[in-house]
Protein backbone atom coordinates (compact mmCIF):
# COMPACT_ATOMS: atom_id res chain seq x y z
CA UNK A 1 0.00 0.00 0.00
CA UNK A 2 1.62 3.44 -0.72
CA UNK A 3 2.63 5.54 1.77
CA UNK A 4 0.91 8.94 1.85
CA UNK A 5 4.41 10.40 3.37
CA UNK A 6 7.02 11.99 1.08
CA UNK A 7 10.48 9.67 0.39
CA UNK A 8 13.00 11.07 3.07
CA UNK A 9 15.12 13.54 1.13
CA UNK A 10 19.38 12.74 1.06
CA UNK A 11 21.17 14.78 3.42
CA UNK A 12 22.58 17.84 1.91
CA UNK A 13 26.11 19.42 3.15
CA UNK A 14 26.65 23.13 2.96
CA UNK A 15 30.64 22.78 2.63
CA UNK A 16 32.01 20.16 0.03
CA UNK A 17 33.70 17.01 1.54
CA UNK A 18 37.34 17.30 2.21
CA UNK A 19 40.08 15.14 0.63
CA UNK A 20 40.75 12.39 2.58
CA UNK A 21 44.51 13.07 2.66
CA UNK A 22 43.45 16.53 4.20
CA UNK A 23 42.25 14.33 6.99
CA UNK A 24 45.23 12.55 7.81
CA UNK A 25 47.46 13.96 10.86
CA UNK A 26 50.89 16.54 10.40
CA UNK A 27 53.62 14.71 11.89
CA UNK A 28 54.25 17.85 14.50
CA UNK A 29 50.11 16.91 15.39
CA UNK A 30 50.78 12.96 15.24
CA UNK A 31 53.35 13.31 17.90
CA UNK A 32 51.83 15.90 19.94
CA UNK A 33 48.23 13.53 20.33
CA UNK A 34 48.45 9.96 21.07
CA UNK A 35 44.81 9.11 21.90
CA UNK A 36 44.66 5.95 24.54
CA UNK A 37 42.99 3.04 23.21
CA UNK A 38 41.16 1.49 26.22
CA UNK A 39 39.44 -1.54 24.36
CA UNK A 40 42.85 -2.65 22.56
CA UNK A 41 45.41 -5.40 23.94
CA UNK A 42 48.54 -3.42 24.29
CA UNK A 43 50.81 -3.33 27.28
CA UNK A 44 50.09 -0.48 29.57
CA UNK A 45 53.14 1.94 30.66
CA UNK A 46 54.25 1.08 33.84
CA UNK A 47 53.63 3.87 36.42
CA UNK A 48 56.78 4.24 37.46
CA UNK A 49 57.94 5.85 34.41
CA UNK A 50 55.27 8.07 33.89
CA UNK A 51 55.57 11.66 32.97
CA UNK A 52 55.98 14.43 35.88
CA UNK A 53 52.69 15.83 35.31
CA UNK A 54 51.37 12.08 35.77
CA UNK A 55 52.52 11.60 38.96
CA UNK A 56 51.38 14.52 40.00
CA UNK A 57 47.71 13.44 39.02
CA UNK A 58 48.52 10.14 41.27
CA UNK A 59 49.45 12.33 44.01
CA UNK A 60 46.36 15.05 43.89
CA UNK A 61 43.89 11.65 43.76
CA UNK A 62 41.87 10.93 46.71
CA UNK A 63 43.41 9.01 49.12
CA UNK A 64 42.62 5.48 49.16
CA UNK A 65 42.19 4.95 45.67
CA UNK A 66 44.40 4.84 42.12
CA UNK A 67 43.19 6.73 39.02
CA UNK A 68 42.45 3.94 37.12
CA UNK A 69 41.30 1.57 39.85
CA UNK A 70 42.87 -1.36 41.65
CA UNK A 71 45.64 -1.93 39.12
CA UNK A 72 47.03 1.88 39.10
CA UNK A 73 50.03 0.19 40.66
CA UNK A 74 51.74 -3.10 39.85
CA UNK A 75 52.14 -4.25 43.26
CA UNK A 76 48.87 -3.57 44.41
CA UNK A 77 47.23 -6.77 43.66
CA UNK A 78 50.60 -8.55 45.03
CA UNK A 79 50.01 -6.64 47.84
CA UNK A 80 46.50 -7.65 48.15
CA UNK A 81 47.66 -11.27 47.97
CA UNK A 82 50.15 -11.40 50.81
CA UNK A 83 47.64 -9.96 52.90
CA UNK A 84 45.43 -12.81 52.41
CA UNK A 85 48.07 -15.18 52.79
CA UNK A 86 49.52 -13.96 56.07
CA UNK A 87 46.23 -12.87 57.55
CA UNK A 88 43.58 -15.53 56.66
CA UNK A 89 41.33 -15.03 60.22
CA UNK A 90 42.08 -11.38 59.66
CA UNK A 91 41.17 -10.47 55.82
CA UNK A 92 37.56 -11.88 55.86
CA UNK A 93 36.25 -9.47 58.00
CA UNK A 94 38.45 -6.59 57.35
CA UNK A 95 39.73 -6.78 53.81
CA UNK A 96 38.58 -3.43 52.85
CA UNK A 97 40.20 -1.69 55.51
CA UNK A 98 43.40 -3.60 54.92
CA UNK A 99 42.97 -2.78 50.94
CA UNK A 100 42.58 0.77 51.66
CA UNK A 101 45.53 1.06 53.67
CA UNK A 102 47.75 -0.91 50.80
CA UNK A 103 46.41 1.90 48.79
CA UNK A 104 47.46 4.80 50.94
CA UNK A 105 50.61 3.22 51.02
CA UNK A 106 51.48 2.33 47.12
CA UNK A 107 52.54 4.18 45.36
CA UNK A 108 55.65 4.27 48.32
CA UNK A 109 56.29 8.01 49.62
CA UNK A 110 58.02 9.33 53.07
CA UNK A 111 55.40 11.16 54.32
CA UNK A 112 52.43 8.98 53.91
CA UNK A 113 54.86 6.15 55.88
CA UNK A 114 55.65 8.20 58.42
CA UNK A 115 52.03 9.09 58.87
CA UNK A 116 50.42 5.64 58.58
CA UNK A 117 48.27 4.77 61.82
CA UNK A 118 48.89 7.63 63.36
CA UNK A 119 45.37 8.12 64.67
CA UNK A 120 45.75 4.52 66.54
CA UNK A 121 48.80 5.28 67.34
CA UNK A 122 48.01 8.53 69.35
CA UNK A 123 44.58 6.60 71.42
CA UNK A 124 47.46 4.16 71.94
CA UNK A 125 49.22 6.49 73.83
CA UNK A 126 45.90 8.05 75.50
CA UNK A 127 44.64 4.90 76.34
CA UNK A 128 47.63 3.91 78.48
CA UNK A 129 47.45 7.83 80.53
CA UNK A 130 43.83 7.08 80.89
CA UNK A 131 44.53 4.15 82.36
CA UNK A 132 46.89 4.70 84.76
CA UNK A 133 45.06 7.48 85.85
CA UNK A 134 41.67 5.02 86.53
CA UNK A 135 43.78 2.84 88.67
CA UNK A 136 45.36 5.76 90.65
CA UNK A 137 41.86 7.07 91.63
CA UNK A 138 41.37 3.26 92.10
CA UNK A 139 44.78 2.75 94.77
CA UNK A 140 43.52 6.32 96.08
CA UNK A 141 40.13 5.31 97.23
CA UNK A 142 41.40 2.08 99.37
CA UNK A 143 38.01 0.39 98.95
CA UNK A 144 39.17 -3.15 100.17
CA UNK A 145 41.13 -1.23 102.93
CA UNK A 146 37.98 0.47 104.11
CA UNK A 147 35.87 -2.63 104.14
CA UNK A 148 38.62 -4.40 106.01
CA UNK A 149 38.69 -1.88 108.68
CA UNK A 150 34.01 -1.32 108.82
CA UNK A 151 34.65 -5.51 109.21
CA UNK A 152 37.60 -5.41 111.82
CA UNK A 153 35.68 -2.25 114.21
CA UNK A 154 32.53 -4.94 113.67
CA UNK A 155 33.56 -8.46 114.88
CA UNK A 156 36.20 -6.89 117.33
CA UNK A 157 36.16 -8.54 120.61
CA UNK A 158 36.79 -5.63 123.56
CA UNK A 159 39.47 -5.33 125.58
CA UNK A 160 40.21 -5.19 129.30
CA UNK A 161 40.77 -1.56 129.32
CA UNK A 162 37.68 -1.26 127.12
CA UNK A 163 35.19 -3.19 129.26
CA UNK A 164 36.62 -1.49 132.66
CA UNK A 165 35.39 1.86 130.73
CA UNK A 166 32.22 0.51 129.45
CA UNK A 167 31.87 -0.85 133.17
CA UNK A 168 32.50 2.23 135.79
CA UNK A 169 32.70 5.03 132.79
CA UNK A 170 29.58 4.07 130.55
CA UNK A 171 30.75 6.61 127.67
CA UNK A 172 27.88 7.26 125.20
CA UNK A 173 29.61 6.31 122.06
CA UNK A 174 27.36 6.58 118.63
CA UNK A 175 27.56 3.34 116.96
CA UNK A 176 29.08 3.25 113.20
CA UNK A 177 26.67 3.06 110.76
CA UNK A 178 28.09 0.48 108.57
CA UNK A 179 25.12 0.73 105.70
CA UNK A 180 25.36 4.26 104.99
CA UNK A 181 29.46 3.90 104.60
CA UNK A 182 29.13 0.94 102.64
CA UNK A 183 26.31 2.58 100.29
CA UNK A 184 29.02 5.69 99.98
CA UNK A 185 31.83 3.01 99.14
CA UNK A 186 29.44 1.27 96.62
CA UNK A 187 28.59 4.41 94.80
CA UNK A 188 32.45 5.80 94.32
CA UNK A 189 33.16 2.06 93.27
CA UNK A 190 30.10 2.08 90.49
CA UNK A 191 31.47 5.27 89.23
CA UNK A 192 35.01 3.66 87.76
CA UNK A 193 32.55 1.30 85.47
CA UNK A 194 31.64 3.94 82.96
CA UNK A 195 34.87 4.70 82.59
CA UNK A 196 36.76 1.69 81.98
CA UNK A 197 33.78 0.87 78.91
CA UNK A 198 34.85 4.18 77.17
CA UNK A 199 38.16 3.47 77.66
CA UNK A 200 37.53 -0.15 76.48
CA UNK A 201 35.31 0.85 73.61
CA UNK A 202 38.56 2.87 72.35
CA UNK A 203 40.82 0.37 72.77
CA UNK A 204 38.54 -2.35 70.84
CA UNK A 205 38.72 0.32 68.11
CA UNK A 206 42.12 1.31 67.98
CA UNK A 207 43.10 -2.47 68.09
CA UNK A 208 40.82 -2.97 65.07
CA UNK A 209 42.46 -0.08 62.61
CA UNK A 210 46.23 -1.56 64.27
CA UNK A 211 45.09 -4.76 63.16
CA UNK A 212 44.67 -3.27 59.60
CA UNK A 213 47.20 -1.20 59.64
CA UNK A 214 50.05 -3.57 60.05
CA UNK A 215 48.22 -6.40 57.73
CA UNK A 216 48.73 -3.60 55.28
CA UNK A 217 52.31 -2.56 56.67
CA UNK A 218 53.64 -6.64 56.55
CA UNK A 219 52.23 -7.20 53.07
CA UNK A 220 54.12 -4.06 51.68
CA UNK A 221 56.76 -4.73 53.55
CA UNK A 222 57.25 -7.59 52.21
CA UNK A 223 57.04 -7.06 48.51
CA UNK A 224 60.52 -6.28 46.12
CA UNK A 225 60.32 -2.28 45.91
CA UNK A 226 63.61 -1.93 43.30
CA UNK A 227 65.76 -0.90 44.91
CA UNK A 228 64.30 1.69 47.18
CA UNK A 229 66.40 1.10 50.57
CA UNK A 230 64.73 4.64 52.15
CA UNK A 231 61.52 3.71 51.87
CA UNK A 232 62.05 0.26 52.93
CA UNK A 233 63.35 1.22 55.56
CA UNK A 234 60.64 3.59 56.62
CA UNK A 235 58.02 0.86 56.28
CA UNK A 236 59.95 -1.51 58.48
CA UNK A 237 60.07 1.17 60.92
CA UNK A 238 56.38 2.15 60.91
CA UNK A 239 55.47 -1.68 60.90
CA UNK A 240 57.54 -1.80 64.13
CA UNK A 241 56.10 0.59 65.80
CA UNK A 242 52.66 -0.58 64.84
CA UNK A 243 53.46 -3.90 66.12
CA UNK A 244 54.36 -2.68 69.34
CA UNK A 245 51.07 -0.28 69.68
CA UNK A 246 49.18 -3.43 69.18
CA UNK A 247 50.63 -5.67 71.56
CA UNK A 248 50.43 -2.57 74.10
CA UNK A 249 46.93 -2.67 73.60
CA UNK A 250 46.21 -6.17 74.18
CA UNK A 251 47.78 -5.91 77.41
CA UNK A 252 45.41 -2.72 78.42
CA UNK A 253 42.73 -4.67 77.85
CA UNK A 254 44.07 -7.87 79.68
CA UNK A 255 44.46 -5.47 82.24
CA UNK A 256 41.16 -3.63 81.62
CA UNK A 257 39.19 -7.11 82.40
CA UNK A 258 41.16 -7.81 85.37
CA UNK A 259 40.20 -4.37 86.52
CA UNK A 260 36.77 -4.55 86.01
CA UNK A 261 37.15 -8.42 87.78
CA UNK A 262 38.45 -6.62 90.81
CA UNK A 263 35.09 -4.31 90.72
CA UNK A 264 32.71 -6.50 90.20
CA UNK A 265 34.40 -8.37 93.44
CA UNK A 266 34.57 -5.29 95.68
CA UNK A 267 30.81 -4.74 94.96
CA UNK A 268 30.17 -8.09 95.92
CA UNK A 269 32.15 -8.02 98.64
CA UNK A 270 30.19 -4.35 99.79
CA UNK A 271 26.60 -6.06 99.57
CA UNK A 272 27.65 -8.84 101.26
CA UNK A 273 29.19 -7.02 104.14
CA UNK A 274 26.28 -4.47 104.20
CA UNK A 275 23.01 -7.08 104.11
CA UNK A 276 25.00 -10.25 106.14
CA UNK A 277 27.91 -9.65 107.75
CA UNK A 278 28.04 -6.18 109.29
CA UNK A 279 24.04 -7.06 110.88
CA UNK A 280 25.16 -10.53 112.04
CA UNK A 281 28.55 -9.31 113.82
CA UNK A 282 26.57 -6.10 114.75
CA UNK A 283 23.47 -8.47 116.70
CA UNK A 284 26.49 -10.51 118.37
CA UNK A 285 27.72 -7.92 120.21
CA UNK A 286 24.23 -6.15 121.46
CA UNK A 287 24.00 -9.56 122.79
CA UNK A 288 27.25 -9.80 124.55
CA UNK A 289 26.54 -5.82 125.53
Amino acid sequence: MPSDQPEPKPLAFSKPQRDVRELQPRASEERAVTPLDFGSNAVSVDPLFDSREARRRVSNAEPGKSVFGDHGHPLLNRSFELARQQFPELYPKHGPRIERGIRQLLPLRLETISMFADAALRTCGESVDIFMRVTRDFADLDAAGLMRQMLDSATRKPGILDRLTEHYLKPQRPEMDYRESLSTLKVSLQSFMPRVRVLREEVDQARESLASGLAALSAVCDIDHGGNATAALALGERRSAVRQAFQQLELLSLQANAFEADLVGLLSRADQLANITLPAALAARRQRS
